[in-house]
């Protein structure tokens, strides 16, 4: 059975750090980021501060188009642009 990733210890520290830095220069001048494991505790992290102060959240995402896995998701985000566009784009 897989560990849940928010109540992992680098979680616990990450979400504190965050706050810690929010406190001092505030929650609009803060930016979490991550890569691979770093990402997915990232935007947890956002998500559960942003449902907190009760703020919208919109995470912004930057993926290496050169990357195989990366590319299935960015072209599942163009099939689901498409889709709420009500048509298919080539």
């Amino acid at each position: 059975m897989g560990q849940s990733l928010d109540r992992d210890k680098r979680y616990e520290h990450l979400q504190k750090e965050v706050d810690r830095v929010v406190k001092v220069f505030g929650y609009q001048n803060v930016s979490v980021t991550g890569h691979s494991l770093g990402t997915a505790f990232a935007i947890l992290v956002a998500k559960v501060f942003c449902d907190t102060i009760k703020c919208k959240w919109t995470p912004h995402l930057i993926l290496n188009k050169r990357n195989f896995i990366n590319q299935r998701y960015i072209n599942q985000f163009i099939d689901q642009e498409n889709c709420r566009d009500g048509g298919f784009k080539a």
